[in-house]
């Protein structure tokens, strides 16, 4: 069941599609699988250019989480997010090349220390994969919606998809879009899109994961995703020792997530 229209879609007007961009009533238990990420300094660059202007960037933002994520995964010890890598990166100055302390933030408001576990610095793919401990979790609090498999994007293009996420304007954000069967550069193209917050988000098909979001198109209102089928390729091209444009930090036990 859903109700109240969130943007005026032109798109759906003109082609009386009414579910575009209406915001599902009652949350769904799968909303509990976003996530909050946070990021903070861990230590500022001795440089003392560089310093101002992390300074300055962290000034700039007037809210502490970034952008969003998604539980795709969860081990014995851990649960593992997939985001957007300029979540992580929102307030890296280029040359700085420094890792910010990461944390998420749980449906129940709790917050939780993070490592990064993949990280692309090198976008398209804008994508990347962080871990958190599940001790001390309890499980009404949190969800795992599994990575959907190549062959379930195909199903999703042209219909209908879900996406969740963050939105800095919301306590949460779940909607019903439409992903178009076309792609830009690579990228998924769903109707409306997530506003700012939700990068890092998820469509989702039938309870599966098909894309994260990564950004809104100011003037078409449309949103971008790095689909399923983008992400199923880096995971297998790390998993094969090819690391290059990505930071990895991953030991056996993280390998099964991937």
């Amino acid at each position: 069941v859903v109700s109240g229209l969130i943007v005026v879609d032109f798109f759906a007007f003109r082609h009386k599609i009414p579910w575009i961009g209406k915001k599902i009533k009652e949350p769904s238990p799968l909303s509990k699988a976003v996530v909050r990420v946070i990021i903070k300094w861990a230590t500022l660059p001795e440089e003392p250019e560089l310093r101002q202007q992390v300074i300055q960037h962290q000034e700039d933002w007037i809210t502490p989480f970034p952008g969003s994520g998604v539980v795709f995964f969860e081990s014995d010890t851990h649960y593992y997010v997939l985001t957007a890598a300029h979540v992580l990166n929102r307030f890296m100055v280029s040359r700085a090349r420094l890792a910010p302390e990461v944390s998420v933030s749980i449906a129940d408001g709790s917050l939780y220390p993070a490592h990064v576990v993949v990280y692309c610095h090198q976008w398209p793919p804008d994508i990347a994969v962080i871990k958190f401990p599940k001790g001390g979790i309890v499980q009404e609090h949190i969800c795992v919606v599994p990575l959907g498999r190549a062959d379930v994007l195909k199903k999703a293009l042209g219909g209908k998809v879900v996406v969740l996420g963050h939105p800095w304007e919301e306590e949460e954000g779940e909607f019903v879009a439409k992903l178009l069967s076309t792609k830009e550069q690579e990228r998924l193209v769903f109707k409306p899109g997530m506003s700012s917050g939700g990068s890092g988000g998820a469509l989702l098909y039938k309870g599966l994961v098909v894309g994260i979001a990564t950004h809104k198109h100011r003037i078409e209102g449309s949103g971008r995703a790095v689909s399923n089928e983008t992400i199923i390729e880096v995971f297998e091209k790390i998993l094969k020792g090819d690391t290059e444009g990505f930071d990895v930090s991953i030991d056996e036990s993280d390998r099964v997530a991937l």
